[in-house]
């Protein structure tokens, strides 16, 4: 129930394992393609997709103030993720059109489905899946998250 362990899978097959990292508020990923890319906050209602070889993959970034609207963008795509009424329920839009829904369970979202009669990037998944299971650290600003220092020792002369 408290994994840091994720896995996004299609009909059985796993397409992506992601590994949260609490204290540093990221999540690593690596896909069935063999991909590794890291997401990360950058500023409040702002995270970035990155890898190695490119410094931002795609982004999402929070357009209300409740967290209930947020764009998924990159230069090959650009999303929408929705949240309904109901508990649990959002939906991914193109241009405000519903083209896959995502539900969780009635208790959490350790597992929620993605249904779509569209080819969704497995980008805008992992990015929707940081943003539902995950919205407190999407809200951090990276910039006021620092490591509690080490006590200091004082000499006396």
């Amino acid at each position: 129930m408290f994994s840091n362990d994720w896995r996004l899978a299609s009909a059985g097959q796993v397409l992506a394992t992601m590994r949260r990292h609490p204290r540093q508020f990221v999540t690593e990923v690596a896909t069935i393609d063999g991909d590794r890319w890291l997401l990360e906050p950058d500023g409040e209602g702002i995270v970035n997709l990155v890898s190695s070889d490119n410094p931002r993959v795609a982004s999402i970034t929070r357009r209300s103030l409740l967290g209930r609207r947020w764009d998924l963008e990159s230069p090959s795509f650009a999303y929408q993720l929705i949240s309904h009424p109901r508990p649990r329920r959002w939906h991914i839009a193109v241009g405000g059109t519903p083209v896959a829904e995502i539900n969780g369970s009635l208790v959490s979202y350790n597992t929620v489905s993605i249904e779509s009669n569209l080819g969704v990037p497995l980008a805008v998944a992992v990015m929707a899946w940081n943003v539902i299971a995950r919205p407190w650290e999407v809200a951090a600003r990276p910039r006021g998250i620092r490591a509690v220092p080490e006590p200091q020792v004082q000499e006396k002369p």
